[in-house]
């Protein structure tokens, strides 16, 4: 709604009339004449204010009273987790439910390594156990335990201790040559042969070629003994 125009004042037979009436009517109709000091608000009220906003207020957030936002009411009005806040009884261990990962407790790591079992684990520790096979053992490693099979195949015969023992004697590759040539050996007789089978001669007996025989140092003949050629006694 435009507001009508206030018309100067009429002139009057009155000079200091007509002076103070056209100041009045200056102080009227000019903008900002009117100090708002000089208003008398008495009775008024903010439904006088066609409009009235909220946040067009002046100190809206002051030391004695702070306003929320919409996002921080409403975090704290959905029934949800807030991050705004905490409460005590909350942080209580006692009152915990529930599990919580290592990685957000801040002294989780230097309280493992203060444990004295994690401690003796760690000077207890050692490089990681590997097995080799070898031509001759082949190794099974199960965790920790390690298990060796002897493969024959692959010892070295001579290599082997004790191959001559009160059970066990070996013959060298010239006896065993020597024994099984199919020639004649001295290394052994036989009762009965042509030779001198023991030390006492009960029968008949030829010798054809000169040969040593061995018959404990000494040769009892009980029988005809011919010799064709020389007889060593060992």
């Amino acid at each position: 709604m435009s507001q009508v125009p206030l018309a100067p004042p009429p002139p009057s037979k009155d000079p200091i009339q007509d002076r103070w009436l056209y100041l009045l009517w200056k102080r009227i109709s000019s903008s900002g004449q009117i100090l708002w000091s000089y208003l008398d608000f008495t009775g008024s009220n903010l439904t006088d204010l066609a409009t009235r906003n909220h946040a067009d207020l002046q100190n809206i957030n002051t030391a004695s009273y702070t306003h929320l936002t919409s996002t921080q009411a409403t975090d704290l009005t959905d029934s949800g987790d807030s991050t705004l806040h905490y409460h005590s009884a909350d942080r209580d261990r006692a009152n915990h439910t529930g599990t919580q990962a290592a990685a957000t407790i801040s002294d989780f790591d230097t309280e493992v390594s203060n444990n004295t079992d994690v401690a003796a684990n760690t000077s207890a520790r050692h490089a990681a156990v590997t097995v080799a096979d070898t031509s001759s053992v082949d190794f099974t490693l199960t965790g920790q335990q390690v298990s060796a099979e002897v493969l024959p195949a692959g010892v070295d015969h001579a290599a082997l201790g004790n191959l001559n023992s009160a059970t066990y004697s070996h013959l060298t590759a010239t006896q065993a040559t020597d024994l099984t040539d199919g020639g004649e050996t001295t290394l052994h007789s036989h009762p009965g042969g042509s030779g001198v089978p023991s030390n006492v001669i009960s029968s008949n007996t030829t010798i054809a070629a000169d040969t040593s025989y061995v018959v404990l140092g000494y040769l009892t003949v009980n029988a005809e003994l011919t010799v064709n050629g020389n007889l060593g006694i060992i």
